[in-house]
């Protein structure tokens, strides 16, 4: 309002006070507390501010409050609770997408902490990854809340110029590329690749947020027909069937990699619904139009990151399997051909022109060094591994000789690999669902010999 002409003040707009972004930061602060309250203290204590303490675990052992630490549900309950109530009050005292993301991804991470920082042998397997695991977790609880928030994260992306909306995301999917695909478990430094590394990753990031999304683009697709102007009920029930039909399809030819197929199936249903508004409702950027569109939107750009660090996992663990590996596997049978014994080192191999190089692994971007396969000879047999996408460890043994089988049967029992953990400190389960499809891979493999992993990735469900 001004004085001068009296006019009525223009109504000011509610995001203009701080107060929802104050909340915002107390929810990450009580996010910082909790983490730093519950987390296993690094060997040595903590050197920095970033790393956890294990305060609130001393308080609580030196109150009343100490039988908490024997039933972990109650504490998880009672500290979630603060950050519930922050991420209830952002959502009343701001629009901005950033903002209420934050919160929900501070209400995850707190829940997720405190899972594992309350729950006894949970809590070791924290302290055995260090900062990997803590990494994982805030990655985890990041990405979940992008999911649940991509309509409120859509509807600002569309809002920005398209520099900006570059500049902001690219970033984005870096960060989740590489970590799908580099930071799951491959890692030569580690000896058990168990929760939440990478198990932790792919419940949530993989499955959890691909079902999110998927849900957000179906929403939708449905909210785009319901305000398409020019389609007619009929027209709607059939489009929807398509849709549905396609979802199935989907769902059937990429049954071994679910993550990968919700997350594709997300974008088709996206895509289907900003189709179905740009040509049945023209025009119309309100309403039902507008809430179909940023739904979408939000949906393509949470589940696009996750689709493509998925195929490229694939695409690693194939190229890996049947290249690389099979190269160094015919090379070692002509060398073995020649010499009537393995070498002892996969360079012999160069030296003798059987390869031109050895080959490397394809894993990641090499973000923890480059990764190498592994080589041990057993005289008339050899090993040959490689650590796959996520925590698998890939074996190769030659075939066994008719009249070589009886005298080296103890020596195979020696040069088998150590099979993988079947299970985490929670039961989940593990490599071991990986031998349901070993029988017929070895027979249909077109090198004979026994693979200890199959020629789709094994996955955890």
């Amino acid at each position: 309002m001004t004085l001068s002409n009296g006019a009525a003040p223009p109504p000011r707009r509610f995001d203009a006070f701080p107060l929802g972004w104050i909340l915002a930061l107390a929810a990450l602060g009580w996010a910082f507390a909790v983490y730093r309250g519950v987390g296993p203290v690094p060997p040595g204590g903590a050197r920095s501010w970033l790393e956890p303490g294990g305060w609130l675990l001393d308080v609580l052992a030196a109150t009343s409050l100490g039988a908490w630490l024997d039933t972990p549900l109650r504490g998880l309950v009672a500290f979630t609770l603060p950050a519930l109530a922050l991420a209830a009050a952002v959502f009343a005292t701001t629009r901005s997408a950033l903002a209420r993301t934050l919160s929900i991804g501070s209400l995850i991470a707190v829940a997720v902490f405190l899972f594992y920082g309350l729950g006894g042998n949970r809590a070791a397997i924290w302290s055995f990854f260090g900062w990997r695991g803590s990494a994982v977790m805030t990655l985890f609880a990041l990405v979940m809340a992008a999911a649940f928030c991509a309509p409120f994260l859509g509807a600002s992306w569309l809002r920005r110029g398209w520099p900006l909306r570059l500049a902001l995301y690219l970033p984005i999917v870096a960060v989740v590329v590489v970590a799908l695909r580099d930071v799951t478990g491959t890692n030569p430094r580690l000896a058990f690749a168990i929760s939440p590394w990478p198990v932790v990753t792919m419940f949530g990031i993989e499955i959890g947020a691909s079902v999110v999304v998927l849900l957000v683009a179906a929403v939708a697709l449905l909210l785009a027909l319901a305000a398409s102007s020019r389609l007619a009920v009929g027209g709607r029930v059939a489009a929807i069937g398509v849709v549905l039909g396609t979802l199935v399809a989907l769902a059937v030819l990429l049954r071994p990699q679910p993550g990968l197929a919700f997350a594709v199936a997300a974008c088709a249903l996206a895509a289907a619904a900003i189709v179905a508004i740009l040509r049945l409702a023209p025009g119309r950027r309100d309403g039902l139009a507008f809430a179909a569109h940023a739904s979408a939107v939000g949906a393509i750009l949470v589940a696009l990151p996750i689709g493509v660090g998925l195929a490229w996992v694939d695409r690693d663990y194939t190229a890996t399997r049947e290249g690389a590996a099979k190269q160094i596997n015919e090379a070692l049978k002509h060398y073995f051909e020649r010499e009537s014994g393995y070498p002892d080192t996969l360079e012999e191999l160069v030296a003798s022109k059987d390869l031109p190089a050895v080959p490397m692994p394809q894993v990641g971007f090499g973000v923890d060094g480059e990764p190498a396969f592994t080589y041990q000879n057993f005289g008339t047999s050899y090993i040959l591994e490689f650590s796959a996408p996520r925590w698998v460890q890939c074996a190769y043994n030659p075939p066994w000789g008719d009249e070589d089988l009886e005298e080296e049967e103890e020596e195979g029992a020696a040069a088998e690999p150590a099979a993988p953990p079947s299970a985490d400190a929670d039961g989940v389960p593990g490599e071991e669902l990986a031998s349901n499809d070993e029988a017929g891979d070895a027979v249909s493999d077109a090198m004979p010999g026994s693979w200890s992993c199959p020629r789709k990735p094994p996955e955890l469900w």
